[in-house]
């Protein structure tokens, strides 16, 4: 784990999400990316989420009606995203 200030992280605009990502609005998914964008994963997640106490988080699908229940450990694994402490 390592610690990364709330300046050194860019939220993009969300008119921005569907030409950097190929996704629209709150259908945001991290897998097939239609760019290589970096992914973190708030170090948070694993203690204060209640399904994350479980090992699992939501993500987005893809479509605005499609979310993925996954085990957070394996998302991060398969994504190459590191548990930063970003709250």
């Amino acid at each position: 784990q390592w610690g990364l200030s709330k300046s050194k992280v860019n939220y993009r605009m969300e008119e921005d999400g569907q030409d950097i990502a190929g996704f629209q609005h709150n259908s945001m998914c991290p897998f097939g990316l239609r760019s290589p964008i970096p992914l973190l994963f708030d170090a948070a997640i694993l203690s204060t989420l209640p399904r994350a106490a479980k090992g699992e988080i939501w993500l987005g699908g893809g479509h605005v009606d499609v979310k993925l229940c996954v085990p957070v450990q394996q998302a991060a694994a398969a994504l190459n995203a590191p548990f930063v402490q970003l709250t």
